[in-house]
């Protein structure tokens, strides 16, 4: 153990862990949001292109001048949908993974320190529950949790 660990040092990776786990909480619900985007771009993207054929079936032997535009839309929705994909997703995917690994890491540390640091200052035993209670939001069992 790190002798270095106090109250004030325990608090202080404490509050941290507590940021972290904000943050990758908020993160994931952006990626369910963006997810949500990439769906209705799918869907407009096959809406624009049932709409065109649908409504002139005969277009595809035709000009085309129909089929063009919204063959064009469709694949500006697809291509929407990627850009979102590789610009955004695949950044919050890797944010969510570094901090929810550097989480584990805090909080395994925090649970082993608790007990020597609680100890060592004389906690109060309401001040050691109110600890051990906030360590506990941080189910590192359940990955998808957190």
């Amino acid at each position: 153990m790190n002798t270095a660990w106090d109250g004030e040092a325990f608090e202080s990776s404490l509050r941290t862990a507590e940021e972290l786990l904000s943050g990758v909480r908020r993160a994931r619900v952006a990626l369910w949001s963006l997810r949500g985007a990439e769906g209705a771009l799918g869907l407009l993207a096959l809406a624009a292109l049932t709409t065109g054929y649908a409504a002139h079936p005969g277009a595809v032997e035709d000009s085309g001048s129909v089929m063009v535009p919204t063959l064009l839309a469709g694949l500006a929705a697809v291509a929407a949908a990627v850009v979102v994909e590789v610009a955004v997703a695949r950044r919050l995917r890797r944010r969510i993974d570094r901090d929810r690994s550097r989480l584990a890491g805090e909080i395994s540390m925090l649970r082993e320190v608790l007990v020597h640091v609680s100890v060592r200052e004389g906690w109060s035993k309401s001040r050691t529950r109110g600890a051990r209670a906030r360590i506990a939001r941080f189910s590192i069992e359940g990955k998808g949790s957190w």
